[in-house]
This record gives C-alpha cells, structure tokens and sequence, in this order.
C-alpha cells in the first residue's frame, strides 16, 4: 500500500514511501489493506477465488483512499472506512471484469485480462458475484439512502457502456459527447466516494447532494480526460499500452479534441494509426495542442477548487482542511504528479 501511494506522488509531508503506519494515521489517512472478504472467498469456486484475488492485487486503490480519507476526517471509524472501501472497490473491479470482456481488453495494469486468462464466462460471473456481494452488504446496513445512491453508480456504470457502445466505429467526435460518457463510465464512481461518507454519518442534504455531485463530475472528467492523453503516450509514466481506445474504433475525449480543426483526411488517418510516431506526421502540431487540451483542463481544475470551498459551508472547522488536500487530489487526478 505504500508502495502505491509513493507511486501515486501524493504531498510527500504527508505520504512518504518510509512512513509508519502511526505517521500515517496522524496524516489523516488509514492504512488500507486488501479489500477481498477473505472469509466469504474461501468458501467459493476455486476459479472464481483466482480471478477475484488477480484482480485485487493490482492497481492504485485510487478510489478506496478518497473515500477512507473523506471518511476518516469526517468522523468515520476504521472498520467504517474499511466497509465504504470496499464497496468502491468491489464496484469498480466488478466493471473492470465486464469491461475488458466487452472491449476484448486482454492486458490491463501489465497482466493478461481475466477472461482472457481465464474465460469470457469466468470472468463476466466473477464481476457478477462482487455485485451481488455489495448487495448483501449493503442490506446488512440497512441504510436505505446508501443503497439507493449505490444503485445509481451501478446503473450509470451500464448506461455509459451501452453509450460508448453507441459510437463504436468512429461514430463520434464530439468532445462534449465523450464527456457525457465519462459522466457515467468515470465520474459515477467519484460521486460515490464523495458522497457515501456523508450519507453514512447521516449528514446529507439535496444541497451537498448537488455540491459533491458537481466535484465528483469534473474529477472524474479530470481523471478520464488524463487516462486519454496517457492512451496518446503522453505522460506515461505507468507505461500503460497506448493507442488502445483507436485499436477498439473509438474515439477519446483528446482524440476529439485533436479533431475539432482537423480535416478528413487527418481524421480518416487518425483511425489506422498503430505508432506514436504516425500520430505526430498527422498532426504536426500535437504538442501545442497537447498544452491547449491541459489548458482546458487547468480551468475544469479551478472550476473544482471553486466547488470545494464552497464544501467548508457543510464542514466543522476542525473538518476543513479537508479541502486543501482535495484540492490536491483534483490535480493528482489529471496532472499525475
């Protein structure tokens, strides 16, 4: 877990790779471990054990710290955050199961995606079961409210796909298009963790409602719309496989940025390239518009900071220097630095 939060170049006064775990509790964050239901797995099919604890053990958690952060500095418990941490979670690998399934995704973070390891089957079942357990959790907390919102990301979460679906083959290159998809497909999920604290402390209202749903829309497009540039090769750190999103016949939200001037002949091209290199003979000024698209983004990004000063007005003094460090989550999530 340290390892992935140095990685993720938090403020380093408050996340340095050597910190105890004491020091990090006093930084306002709990260590989070694996979020699997151990106990529950072990008591499944062998396959689906395999699958499960695959997926688990990769990725940054992302997620699942925002929420423990928000939850932790709110008033929430250990066990508490543990349990919000791991809906996210147990949501979000759920849709990564289905997706890369519906994608024919067969490398994610560096491994051989489960149902190409496995089986499409196998896969699709396994992102069904960590559903149907955030059911059962959720029931046995019998908060209404928390079961109606989680209902509304998982719901979101099938709507954005079946509307990316909707302009496979190039169908679209409409950035405010791709952003709608994102609303569902990306910032769905960070509403959630924006928003389940509160609503588990029994301190929402239609207020904060509509506040935490604005900042979570534009984190969520701050993060997809940074995920985009990385599928162009651009700050790359993870060296994640690039290019992916024109390999499945769609456009990304920079892709339909990079195509608002361009001509048909460029966008004609744009749809066959296999290198980074030929990306750059076709639009000889990609590096300026690579500083016009985080231009874009640097205003969404104080648009964000607007909206989470208005948070403090739901927040006791002692719980407003929450806002400081979301406004440094809100760069992480596009800057990644």
């Amino acid at each position: 877990m340290l390892k992935n939060l140095h990685n993720l170049n938090f403020d380093s006064n408050l996340y340095d790779k050597k910190s105890s775990k004491k020091k990090l509790q006093q930084s306002n964050l709990f260590a989070i471990p694996n979020l699997l239901d151990k106990k529950d797995l072990r008591k499944q099919p062998l396959e689906l054990i395999k699958i499960c604890e695959k997926i688990f053990s990769k990725g940054k958690r992302l997620r699942a710290h925002l929420v423990s952060f928000i939850g932790h500095n709110i008033g929430l418990d250990q066990k508490e955050n543990i349990f919000l941490s791991r809906i996210i979670e147990y949501i979000h690998n759920s849709s990564l199961l289905h997706d890369d399934f519906i994608d024919h995704s067969k490398i994610r973070r560096q491994n051989k995606t489960a149902w190409f390891e496995f089986s499409p089957a196998q896969a699709v079942l396994a992102g069904d079961y960590l559903i149907a357990k955030v059911n059962i959790y959720l029931a046995q907390q019998k908060n209404l409210s928390l079961i109606n919102k989680t209902a509304t990301v998982i719901s979101e979460l099938a709507k954005g796909e079946f509307l990316q679906r909707e302009v496979l083959y190039f169908k679209n290159k409409d950035l405010k298009q791709r952003d709608k998809i994102s609303e569902f497909k990306t910032a769905s999920l960070f509403k959630w963790c924006l928003q389940s604290p509160f609503i588990y402390k029994n301190r929402y209202n239609l207020k904060l409602e509509k506040l935490l749903n604005q900042i979570g829309l534009y984190m969520g497009l701050l993060f997809q719309r940074s995920d985009d540039l990385m599928d162009f090769n651009v700050r790359n750190k993870d060296k994640k496989n690039y290019l992916v999103d024109i390999k499945q016949k769609h456009f990304n939200s920079f892709a339909c940025f990079l195509l608002k001037n361009a001509s048909k002949n460029q966008q004609k091209k744009l749809q066959t390239v296999r290198s980074a290199s030929a990306v750059y003979k076709i639009f000889p000024n990609f590096k300026d518009q690579i500083k016009n698209f985080d231009n874009i983004n640097y205003e969404l990004i104080k648009k964000t900071e607007l909206k989470l000063e208005k948070l403090q007005l739901f927040l006791t003094k002692k719980e407003q220097k929450l806002i400081p460090h979301l406004k440094r989550w809100t760069n992480l999530l596009y800057w990644r630095k």
